[in-house]
């Protein structure tokens, strides 16, 4: 399982994903870090959402937006409620269009209500995707239009050589872990592969993804395991070995308390809405 969130687009033509979110929490419970180098554009309509970025907290409320570049790890929560879309934008349409947002970093908490008006247009369009004619080009236009506003006033050039040594080694382990999940993996050999102490490496995961080393360890393999009880009619037991929990008992109570239901319940579920 690669370290990068791979996204999947309904359609070729349309290299974007917007979606609508919201969440309710008491405290900040995140979904697993994850990068990629597409730019990811949050925009809260309602509440306040807690968006965990390169390890630290970012509070960002009704009208604001946070803007994620190039393998940017984040996370997001809520100390209370909060209602967001999320707009993704691939690279390669980016690049297509005569501007690298690999080249650029951005400015992280903005609040623009023209940003806001554009998001909601852009919604509009996308609810017609079956019933307008040329809307998948009024789409493209309007991601366009709305990258091009970002970039010019919300985007400077990344400096050559400038990095923070306790962020990279933390990302590069998380590459690790999601490349090594599915077999037994102890924070022990983690730490060594980063080349630091576990005592180390412990407080510096914490700091920057908000998690334990278990915990972050478990969502991921309970995300891979939510993929194939979804794709594959594997046997649970299997793919319990398949995702590194080996314990059928582990793996039900630990699946049932981050995703709220047993195994046999998601697949169910799953099923019956297909």
């Amino acid at each position: 399982m690669p370290i990068y969130e791979h996204h999947k687009y309904k359609q070729a033509e349309l290299p974007f994903i917007l979606n609508y979110t919201e969440i309710s929490k008491k405290r900040p419970e995140y979904e697993w870090s994850n990068m990629h180098e597409n730019v990811e554009i949050i925009f809260v309509t309602a509440g306040e959402a807690v968006v965990r970025v390169d390890g630290r907290e970012i509070v960002a409320r009704e009208g604001e937006s946070v803007i994620l570049g190039m393998n940017v790890l984040h996370a997001v929560g809520t100390y209370s409620s909060a209602g967001f879309y999320y707009l993704i934008v691939d690279r390669a349409f980016c690049r297509e269009n005569y501007f690298d947002t690999n080249l650029l970093n951005f400015e992280l908490l903005v609040r623009d209500k023209r940003l806001h008006d554009m998001v909601k247009e852009l919604a509009k369009a996308f609810s017609h995707l079956n019933d307008r004619k040329f809307v998948k080009q009024d789409i493209r236009a309007k991601v366009l239009s709305l990258m091009a506003y970002v970039c010019g006033n919300y985007a400077y050039e990344i400096e050559e050589g400038k990095s923070d040594r306790s962020l990279n080694f933390i990302k590069d382990s998380i590459s690790y872990i999601c490349c090594n999940f599915n077999r037994p993996l102890t924070l022990e050999e983690v730490s060594r592969n980063a080349g630091v102490s576990k005592y180390y490496f412990v407080r510096v995961f914490h700091e920057v993804t908000g998690e334990s080393f278990v915990k972050y360890l478990n969502k991921v393999r309970c995300d891979y395991a939510k993929q194939l009880l979804l794709n594959s009619d594997k046997p649970i037991s299997r793919i319990c070995d398949e995702c590194g929990f080996f314990a059928p008992s582990y793996f039900s109570r630990t699946f049932k308390k981050y995703v709220g239901v047993l195994p046999s319940e998601y697949r169910a579920n799953c099923n019956s809405v297909k």
